[in-house]
């Protein structure tokens, strides 16, 4: 077994224990869910910074750890920034916007029907279906890190989709 196998077999063996280690710091199952793909397709691509014999439970999770700190704090920043949109926005903007989750809802819809035949094949499977990466990967007959980056791809694409759509409203 090669190096990089090995490493990613001890990520995946302990993927729920990482995944529960972000929730923790984060208590957002989301985020922690993005934080654990994330840190997987980071160790895919720098497989070679682990150096066998050390411990890689404590390099795994100091990099969640680094990863979840990334995106609360992007959370944050944007959080911020509503508020102060919100505080110079008047109330009578608001009640001119009824339903602005509908309108998300559809932005998302719209942004999904737009992916590639694949990558909604995976994203339905994993978000509507409830379908573990192992098994969406062992049916599409990708690998699983492959699985984690279109998922997380997809969920960024998805956002800016959403988003750009929103600001054409």
């Amino acid at each position: 077994m090669t190096k990089r196998a090995q490493i990613l077999n001890k990520f995946m063996k302990d993927q729920a224990k990482f995944k529960a280690f972000a929730y923790t710091m984060t208590l957002d199952w989301s985020i922690a869910e993005d934080a654990t793909q994330e840190t997987a397709v980071y160790i895919c691509d720098h497989w070679e910074k682990f150096k066998l014999g050390t411990n890689f439970n404590a390099w795994a999770r100091t990099l969640i750890k680094n990863r979840c700190r990334e995106l609360l704090r992007k959370e944050y920043m944007e959080q911020k920034k509503i508020h102060k949109i919100a505080e110079v926005i008047e109330d009578t903007v608001w009640d001119q916007v009824e339903n602005i989750d509908g309108e998300k809802i559809n932005a998302l819809h719209s942004c999904v029907e737009k992916l590639p035949a694949k990558t909604k094949k995976v994203f339905m499977m994993f978000y509507q279906e409830k379908i573990k990466c192992q098994i969406i990967s062992d049916f599409l007959k990708i690998t699983e890190e492959a699985t984690y980056k279109i998922l997380s791809r997809t969920r960024r694409s998805l956002k800016t989709c959403i988003t750009n759509q929103m600001k054409e409203l």
